[in-house]
């Protein structure tokens, strides 16, 4: 939009009658990138007629937002496109000034995923780790987990939900190992595996990895699907396994804390992830 009258004008008995004087240009301050957006500062300008709020414009695309203080959020942007903004004043006509501020720094906002992270955990020394709290406002929860084992005997990662630890869990697990494949399960567990069995002597180091979706975490109606893709590596013996696994939860309860734990402390390196999916 381009304006070039100072003066905003409206017709009365025939002629024309200033409403009110436009306001100038405000000085523009920073931009700084959000997930697909912009903020913008700037300092109202002391000079020109008075203000009832001010609005940023953003190069390319001529998207805007609109403050009656700074800063100005300038929503809708795209992720990954670099802008630049410029600044401006309103007057009581709801009029854009006709001189813009001088343009900001450029920035790129990112792009908006559909994962936000929740709270990430380093466990090394200990056996146990627990995210608690968890807010019910996601379609579903998904646990990121990197492991370090550093003793073997079957030292599984397992998970257990709102400190239930009586057998309420059923999972199957189909598994292979080098070139062996094999499946098992159990009706009634008192946790959920979310990780393989890496095996071997106290002396070797295990690292391993999983991917554990939560559905239906939320609600209060259903039991809750967890399914579970993850792998280890022995580096003594070369063997490897990648495990997939799928249960459920048996409780109606919404998740609001989850137990993540092995029957040894986890090794330097480990980390634990909490992500909620929208």
């Amino acid at each position: 939009m381009t304006i070039t009258n100072k003066v905003s004008l409206k017709s009365v008995n025939g002629g024309n009658t200033p409403i009110a004087d436009v306001v100038d240009a405000p000085t523009i301050g920073s931009a700084t990138a959000g997930i697909e957006l912009a903020t913008v500062t700037f300092t109202a300008a002391t000079t020109g007629g008075a203000a009832t709020s001010y609005g940023a414009i953003s190069t390319p695309g001529s998207i805007t937002g609109t403050s009656a203080t700074s800063p100005i959020s300038v929503t809708g942007l795209t992720g990954g496109t670099a802008y630049t903004f410029k600044t401006y004043g309103i007057n009581t006509g709801g009029t854009w000034s006709n001189v813009l501020s001088a343009a900001s720094n450029s920035v790129t906002p990112t792009v908006a995923t559909a994962f936000e992270s929740i709270a990430s955990a380093s466990p090394a020394g200990t056996t146990t780790t627990t995210f608690s709290s968890i807010v019910g406002t996601y379609s579903s929860l998904q646990l990121r987990i990197n492991g370090i084992i550093p003793t073997g005997l079957y030292n599984s990662i397992l998970i257990q939900f709102n400190g239930d630890t009586a057998s309420n869990y059923s999972f199957h697990q189909l598994t292979g190992n080098n070139e062996t494949v094999s499946g098992s399960g159990t009706a009634s567990a008192t946790y959920m595996v979310a990780t393989g069995y890496p095996y071997g002597s106290a002396v070797d180091s295990y690292p391993t990895g999983a991917i554990v979706d939560i559905h239906d975490y939320a609600s209060t109606t259903k039991f809750k699907t967890i399914r579970s893709f993850a792998g280890w590596d022995h580096n003594v013996t070369a063997s490897s396994e990648v495990c997939l696994h799928s249960g459920n939860w048996r409780n109606t309860a919404a998740v609001t804390s989850i137990r993540v734990w092995s029957s040894v402390n986890f090794g330097t390196g480990t980390s634990i992830a909490l992500y909620g999916i929208k």
